[in-house]
């Protein structure tokens, strides 16, 4: 499963990469831009016409990764990654090099469809009218050959990882949750403030009950009822704690007791629980809250013994 839910690099070093600012002559146009209804807008970066060009030209058995980031990462290094809040999770695409040209190759043809663009344009205004910001965004979209994700590099910058078999549901879905990412860091981070495991939880709980009220029915991981007591009793102890290890660990599970995205699936719970005790609270006034009060004032903990 791909899922598209990262931002445990508040505690680490911001990512170098080797990449300085480009000089003005040096930077690409974004693709196309628009607004939203509500004023909103959103630069769109289609990275697929960079790599295209590249990989036309060379043999996949030559690719030399420098080359590869002068041809196509530099061109969109700032619009893409420069400066943003959540550099660090972007460090595997921007150390990898492409793969597989056959497949980026389907997955090109794919992107340039009216049906990805016209998705695309969907997702964001009903986003940006559900959390309007008056920050603008830019929405980098890159094919890859691996299993396509979301990331939210930025409070100004939305990555997504598209790939051959990204379907057009779990697109939309992963924009909304980007979406909810980068406005919450352009409207209510305060960067002084250290991060917990809960913290990244009830983060990544506010982001998927995000997407379910912008799609309905079209969730992407398990948010189920179930309470499960053994994983509660794994995981709790560690809530408190503000090491990355130990963030990774909650949200993503995948080990004995923990199911797969544990983290993701009880964040939501917690938020769902503190919005069925405040059904007024609209959905800028939720996202601001912190996460204290959500588990708190949700009650979640009483769901277990």
């Amino acid at each position: 499963m791909r899922f598209t839910y990262v931002c445990l690099s508040l505690a680490m070093s911001f990512l170098l990469f080797g990449c300085s600012e480009m000089s003005s002559k040096e930077e690409v146009e974004t693709n196309w831009s628009f607004q939203t209804e509500n004023g909103q807008s959103f630069n769109i970066v289609e990275i697929q016409h960079l790599m295209e060009s590249y990989i036309k030209g060379i043999d996949e058995e030559d690719v030399v990764f420098a080359d590869y980031k002068e041809a196509v990462i530099e061109p969109i290094y700032n619009d893409c990654f420069l400066d943003g809040e959540f550099l660090p999770i972007a460090e595997g695409v921007l150390s990898q090099k492409p793969e597989n040209f056959d497949k980026l190759m389907r997955t090109i043809e794919r992107m340039n469809s009216k049906e990805v663009k016209d998705s695309l344009s969907e997702a964001l205004e009903l986003s940006a009218t559900a959390l309007p910001i008056e920050k603008e965004i830019n929405v980098c979209l890159l094919p890859v050959s691996y299993p396509g994700i979301g990331m939210a590099v930025g409070s100004d910058k939305i990555l997504i990882l598209f790939d051959e078999y990204f379907s057009i549901d779990h697109f939309k879905v992963t924009l909304a949750h980007e979406y909810h990412h980068s406005a919450w860091e352009a409207e209510y981070r305060k960067p002084s403030e250290k991060w917990t495991v809960l913290d990244n939880m009830v983060f990544e709980g506010k982001a998927v009950m995000f997407q379910e009220i912008i799609y309905p029915h079209q969730q992407m991981i398990n948010t189920n009822e179930i309470y499960d007591q053994e994983a509660w009793d794994y995981a709790s102890p560690h809530f408190e704690k503000e090491t990355l290890e130990h963030s990774n660990q909650i949200l993503y599970g995948g080990f004995d007791p923990l199911p797969s995205l544990y983290g993701y699936s009880e964040g939501y719970r917690m938020v769902k629980n503190y919005l069925e005790e405040n059904p007024n609270l609209s959905i800028p006034e939720w996202t601001e809250q912190d996460a204290a009060t959500i588990f708190k004032e949700g009650s979640h903990e009483e769901n277990y013994d």
